[in-house]
């Protein structure tokens, strides 16, 4: 038995996508929360051209 045998394919790769779409967010969370923490803890950032 599998999800397919109770919800359309569109369903499912619509759950997919929003899967990987909120494992990104989570990325650039991730990302974004350890910048904070290394600048709390005195890391010096310079801004790069």
């Amino acid at each position: 038995m599998s999800l397919a045998d109770f919800v359309d394919a569109q369903v499912v790769a619509s759950a997919v996508d929003a899967w990987a779409e909120q494992g990104a967010c989570l990325v650039r969370l991730r990302r974004e929360v350890a910048l904070v923490e290394e600048s709390l803890r005195g890391k010096v950032f310079i801004r790069k051209l």
